[in-house]
């Protein structure tokens, strides 16, 4: 069985009924992540990684 609530399976069934299969598909699908990390910490990250864990293995970053 899903784990969806009645209240979920009635919305999903109203965006079939009005869209089709292309209403079963998140809307969210193909946007940029809210958790994501701002390109410059990341790159700031990996040079203090590399700095100071340089006889580490790389594949961890």
């Amino acid at each position: 069985m899903l784990a969806v609530s009645m209240r979920q399976v009635k919305r999903i069934l109203r965006r079939y009924r009005t869209l089709g299969l292309p209403g079963l598909i998140s809307t969210k699908r193909g946007r940029a992540s809210n958790r994501r990390v701002v390109e410059t910490t990341r790159t700031t990250a990996i040079k203090m990684i590399g700095e100071h864990y340089h006889d580490r293995n790389r594949e961890i970053i």
